[in-house]
């Protein structure tokens, strides 16, 4: 939402930092198809920068949703207010940069899919030459410098909580000198009081009355909405799969799996000396655990044959060796 966007090298106006065209790719956004074709179906349409389920969520809070009706008409809002000049000073060429991480280009195509989708309905207000708008795949280690140069106009990301608290969330998504609303230009963009919005984080975070924080963090979560500074686009579904067998194993949705407090019921015991013989020797220990973070599954696992390297077992006989739920190999 900076003012200014450098595409392709080229400093030019920002088109998204007018709102209402924040609003009508909002209203564009096919939030069903994104879940079911990017996400497989785990997940649903966010509400806000604060999750479902988590302390301070407003479930009232206000939600887009796909009408290309809207669209159109906030698509003409952007017109009156000077959108054919931005983009006939960028040669009509809007550029999406993507990276190589599962469901970036998506995105991206369905960000492009809803300004196309727009410009197709006849009651919208047409441009005065076709608009080009192009997927640029750039590799991660060029994509992170053009994110930090402000030559992205829009990306897809995410986040994960690092502690179960709203304000986990509310910082880096809204407090102005925060993570994305700092890399995004919150605090500059048109009709946005960063100074209010900003105390009012500081003073939800230390306060220690819980319907003070409540208060707050509901007028907090309606400015940014109605800023529509993001497209909330979904909220991951957090599932996990273990064996009837697997111990120890306490799923949480903020953290990957801690393999060391696992073991299976019928983990195997020793007593007899244990040595290495490539020919005769296998040793199987099955336990899977996976996570979706972000929409995307992270799977963990210790492989159906667990590579036994000779490095890790005793050059000679130990007596009273036992591999247990304590004691066993390395991981593979």
């Amino acid at each position: 939402m900076k003012p200014q966007l450098n595409n392709s090298g080229k400093i030019v106006q920002n088109p998204f930092s007018l709102r209402s065209v924040r609003e009508s790719i909002s209203y564009a956004f096919d939030y069903e198809s994104y879940i079911g074709q990017v996400l497989n179906g785990f997940g649903v349409q966010a509400q806000g920068p604060i999750p479902k389920g988590m302390l301070g969520h407003n479930d009232s809070l206000f939600m887009y949703e796909y009408d290309l009706e809207k669209a159109v008409q906030k698509w003409n809002d952007a017109m009156a207010a000077g959108l054919e000049e931005i983009l006939a000073n960028m040669s009509y060429n809007l550029e999406l940069i993507y990276d190589s991480r599962s469901g970036s280009q998506e995105t991206c195509s369905l960000i492009k899919n809803c300004i196309e989708s727009v410009l197709a309905q006849p009651a919208a207000i047409q441009l005065s030459q076709p608009l080009t708008i192009e997927l640029v795949l750039a590799g991660y280690p060029d994509y992170i410098p053009t994110y930090v140069t402000t030559q992205l106009s829009v990306y897809p990301w995410g986040w994960l909580p690092d502690y179960a608290d709203p304000d986990d969330y509310i910082q880096p998504f809204v407090k102005s000198t925060s993570w994305y609303a700092a890399r995004i230009g919150l605090a500059a963009s048109d009709g946005w009081n960063a100074t209010l919005v900003d105390s009012r984080i500081s003073a939800a975070a230390s306060t220690l009355d819980s319907e003070t924080r409540m208060s707050l963090y509901g007028l907090i979560q309606d400015a940014i909405v109605e800023q529509c500074a993001y497209i909330w686009a979904f909220q991951a579904q957090n599932f996990h799969v273990e064996s009837t067998r697997m111990n120890g194993y306490v799923f949480n949705p903020m953290h990957g799996p801690y393999f060391y407090n696992y073991w299976k019921e019928d983990a195997a015991t020793t007593d007899t000396p244990f040595t290495w013989d490539p020919f005769s020797v296998t040793v199987t220990l099955v336990s899977i655990a996976v996570i979706v973070i972000v929409g995307q599954a992270v799977v963990r696992s210790r492989g159906s044959h667990l590579d036994i390297h000779e490095a890790w077992l005793p050059k000679a006989p130990v007596e009273g060796r036992a591999i247990t739920k304590r004691n066993r190999l390395p991981d593979a």
